[in-house]
């Protein structure tokens, strides 16, 4: 099925490799089409040869080359959302010219990493940063709404957005938060449940300390002879800390057949090996 021809899909454009190997840029997008499938159709354009495997019943996979407007335009014309990398924003600049709402995802202050990448060859450096601005300031303007990766880079864009004029008193009046111009998105992990690895078997930290005195290959020298229990309350912490918080290494073991020894014959080896 070509989900173009239904003209609802939401259009994700990576600007990075999404395949068996991919960097950070690829893992974001592929992982935030992914979520969005689940509500959504949508179409991940990337720019490598698609790998039919990572794809789904509501998640299609279209090859597009950087900097070739032809290879997009089609599946931007059918979209309802268009979500792109800022990098996106400059390659393509007849984004600007369709009548489809524009996503832009920030969560790479782009503008400093590069001037820390280029910061050897300082020619090139300034040579080049009047561009890397103009691309930038192109992105404030061509975006309908912002995301980013966390609280610090929200910070940072919304002082951007402020001096290219995008918080105004319409932006505010909508919302004084400011939470429907730019907001965060985390950086994108599998849906799948986490894999812990520890040793087997759970242990409290009285516990655990006192096993590492007895089993000390030097207890005559020993400074500390006895170790008292104490409450969470009695040392309080902005975050409050759970009740029981030993690792679930279950999803390790049935997916590797693997686990790590028993947590008290970890330890007594290491005590014997540091001893």
């Amino acid at each position: 099925m070509l989900l173009q021809e239904k003209r609802d899909y939401i259009l994700v454009i990576s600007q990075d490799v999404v395949g068996g190997k991919m960097a950070g840029p690829g893992i974001r997008y592929y992982n935030l089409a992914k979520v969005l499938s689940q509500e959504f159709e949508v179409v991940l354009a990337v720019p490598c040869e698609v790998t039919p495997a990572m794809q789904g019943k509501t998640l299609q996979m279209v090859q597009y080359t950087r900097r070739e407007w032809n290879t997009v335009e089609q599946w931007l014309d059918a979209a309802r959302v268009v979500i792109i990398h800022s990098v996106i924003a400059g390659e393509f600049p007849q984004i600007a010219e369709k009548n489809v709402p524009v996503v832009i995802d920030g969560y790479d202050p782009l503008l400093i990493e590069w001037l820390v990448l280029s910061q050897y060859n300082l020619q090139e450096q300034e040579a080049h940063w009047d561009l890397h601005m103009y691309d930038l300031n192109r992105q404030y303007l061509l975006g309908d709404f912002f995301v980013c990766a966390s609280e610090r880079q929200r910070d940072w864009w919304l002082g951007l957005l402020e001096a290219n004029g995008r918080i105004n008193p319409w932006t505010w009046r909508e919302d004084s938060s400011l939470r429907r111009l730019v907001d965060v998105v985390p950086y994108g992990l599998p849906l799948a449940q986490p894999y812990h690895l520890a040793g087997d078997g759970y242990v409290s930290r009285l516990e655990w300390a006192r096993k590492i005195l007895e089993l000390d290959p030097h207890r005559d020298e020993q400074v500390c002879k006895e170790i008292l229990p104490a409450l969470t309350s009695d040392f309080p912490a902005p975050a409050q800390r759970p009740l029981f918080s030993a690792l679930d290494c279950d999803n390790f073991a049935a997916t590797f057949g693997l686990r790590l020894p028993a947590w008290e014959a970890a330890l007594r080896m290491a005590m014997e090996r540091t001893g």
